[in-house]
């Protein structure tokens, strides 16, 4: 990492920490609503015992990639989450990684900075051990989660809009979360694979074609690429390794 990247990086990191501290959140739009009196009854919030922060995201439907760009993001397809879930406002931070695993592997240290040097394995383990503990459904979000999110009910480009705003990154997006677009990558539950045409309801890709799994997101280092911040942006990361500096994750809770 060049010095002009890691200036980018360190003030990040220094905005990230007074973000959390001291802002206050910006009012979330509502989500899509409910078809079952049952969910009704979801509380809009919820925080676990290790201050994990979740926002109930209810069942819709959206159309999941697009058709210009790359070619994997490629075919634009409809896709429907037919549940409720919770999914934590921001990304896993260090001091509750190490609340859970026991130990810190991040190399920019701050207990409220996100978690990174991560494997996917390990973020696979830390939501076993918290389910565990929670006695709750703790996982990675799928790939459809965690765009359904990202858009928040949007059909713009980014959440905030057609045009790449780099001080827009660390605005919450209208459903109140955090740093969707630019905290760290972070990793989702799916195998990095080509989509499938067609309307599809809760979409997780289980089958290894080859040894990918989906990251999504953008990276604040990444801020003179603004197509990597675009709601549909996709990639593939080794999941055995940690040497990945700018890679973390968030946590999705099920409702009940």
């Amino acid at each position: 990492m060049n010095r002009r990247l890691r200036m980018r990086v360190a003030l990040f990191f220094a905005f990230f920490i007074m973000l959390n501290g001291c802002a206050q959140e910006a009012e979330p739009q509502p989500e899509p609503e409910s078809e079952t009196t049952t969910e009704d009854s979801f509380p809009s919030t919820l925080t676990d015992s290790i201050r994990i922060e979740f926002r109930l995201i209810r069942p819709g439907t959206f159309v999941m990639g697009h058709n210009l760009g790359l070619e994997s993001n490629r075919p634009a397809h409809t896709a429907t989450i037919s549940r409720s879930f919770y999914i934590s406002i921001n990304e896993i931070t260090q001091a509750q990684y190490e609340l859970i695993m026991g130990e810190n592997p991040s190399e920019i240290l701050g207990p409220g900075l996100p978690v990174t040097h991560i494997t996917w394995h390990d973020a696979v383990e830390f939501c076993e051990r918290l389910s565990r503990s929670e006695s709750a459904y703790y996982s990675l979000p799928t790939e459809a989660e965690w765009e359904y999110a990202y858009r928040a009910n949007t059909t713009t480009r980014f959440y905030w809009g057609d045009e790449f705003d780099e001080e827009a990154l660390l605005r919450p997006n209208p459903w109140g979360l955090r740093n969707m677009a630019g905290g760290v990558r972070e990793w989702c539950l799916d195998w990095y694979a080509p989509y499938s045409a067609g309307d599809q309801t809760n979409p997780v890709v289980g089958e290894k074609i080859e040894n990918l799994k989906v990251i999504r997101g953008g990276y604040v280092g990444n801020a003179t690429t603004p197509m990597v911040f675009m709601h549909y942006f996709r990639d593939g990361a080794d999941p055995d390794t940690s040497l990945h500096e700018n890679i973390g994750f968030r946590v999705v809770r099920i409702a009940h």
